[in-house]
């Protein structure tokens, strides 16, 4: 899922601006894939574990940047709309652990800046989604 643009987007308590995108995808973390005797092409696959992972693409502005660490967990909440209106604003929530803090430059001036904030999603349970969607 991706979304642009978001309303707002906190992750530990902080709220970080100028978020472009917030995208969460499903990644097999473990595979099962079986063939027969009988061809090439795999006859059963099944995917026994799954991650979460987020990444936050922000535009930069000048100044020291203060932010998150790898290793560091926190609650992400991003509240998205249609428009500034409160009817169909979505908010969705997962307690997440920071796994990398990118800084990108490409070409001259701060619109060349961004950060790309990457996250894994933990479930609290194991077997319950880690990403929880609610009407915001």
């Amino acid at each position: 899922m991706l979304v642009l643009n978001p309303s707002s987007v906190t992750l530990g308590g902080v709220e970080y601006r100028d978020v472009e995108s917030v995208a969460f995808e499903r990644v097999a973390a473990k595979e099962v894939i079986e063939w027969d005797e009988g061809g090439a092409h795999a006859v059963f696959a099944d995917v026994v574990r799954q991650r979460v992972e987020i990444e936050i693409g922000q535009r930069l502005e000048a100044g020291v940047l203060d932010g998150p660490r790898p290793g560091e967990m926190g609650l992400l909440r991003v509240v998205t709309g249609l428009n500034a209106g409160v009817q169909g604003r979505r908010a969705f929530t997962a307690t997440c652990v920071v796994r990398s803090v990118r800084v990108e430059v490409s070409g001259a001036g701060r619109e060349k800046a961004r950060r790309r904030l990457r996250l894994v999603a933990i479930s609290a349970d194991g077997s319950t989604d880690p990403v929880a969607q609610t009407e915001a």
